[in-house]
């Protein structure tokens, strides 16, 4: 567990600045898919408990 914190405190550092910011939504992020145009919007994250087939978290993130 503490290497798996010590992971997630590393990449919080390395993250870069977003080259765009929402001025109505500063905490989403500027995305794109190949061939799509762009736009903001967040990514969102589940942890699944898979023997129950039950949604146990959510968590978006920008």
């Amino acid at each position: 567990m503490r290497e798996y914190l010590a992971a997630l405190d590393k990449s919080d550092e390395e993250r870069k600045a977003p080259k765009k910011k929402s001025l109505a939504d500063p905490a989403s992020q500027w995305t794109a898919a190949p061939g799509r145009p762009a736009y903001y919007a967040y990514s969102i994250n589940y942890l699944i408990d898979v023997e129950a087939g039950v949604i146990v978290d959510v968590e978006r993130t920008g």
